[in-house]
């Protein structure tokens, strides 16, 4: 059934919406401390003997701190990847190569972003049941983008029927 122009609701693309959230989640998780409670007892595990507690916490702030700024870029560069991509509506098959091209950095961002999870769970030693919401959110990200590529390869077989080289 079809609806009238007038009383359509705007579409959203779901793969930038959902990029959106899971960058709200992250960078909720980081300001969090990525969950952990009592950070004295954290940086005096992560540096036993090796310092004062004020060194041994410092150490730990520096990184978090890194691990926070990595999460913020790889999910801006997300962001900014998606988004390129979705602007670049391809009549030559250069602009396919290109909008391919923004989609695969955004899988890499996606990527990057679980190295930075697993990075951060290892060191803290935390349980990694505890950040199977972000995996799994990532991995669904990661999905909607494949399914993106997917559907572009009509475009491109298009292209190449053209002749548009």
């Amino acid at each position: 059934m079809s609806v009238l122009a007038s009383r359509r609701s705007v579409s959203r693309f779901t793969v930038i919406n959902d990029a959106t959230d899971l960058y709200n989640m992250l960078t909720d998780l980081a300001q969090r401390s990525f969950g952990v409670k009592d950070y004295r007892k954290m940086a005096r595990n992560l540096s036993e003997n090796c310092g004062t507690e004020e060194e041994n916490i410092a150490k730990f702030c520096v990184f978090m701190n890194s691990a926070t700024i990595r999460i913020e870029q790889y999910s801006s560069e997300l962001m900014d990847n998606l988004r390129a991509a979705y602007t670049i509506w391809p009549t030559t098959m250069k602009e396919y190569n290109l909008r391919r091209e923004y989609q695969d950095k955004a899988i890499i961002d996606c990527e990057q972003l679980m190295g930075v999870l697993q990075r951060v769970a290892t060191k803290l030693n935390v349980d990694l049941n505890e950040y199977e919401r972000y995996v799994k959110a990532i991995d669904r990200e990661i999905g909607k983008i494949k399914d993106w590529r997917q559907r572009d390869n009509s475009i491109k077989s298009r292209l190449s029927n053209k002749g548009n080289v």
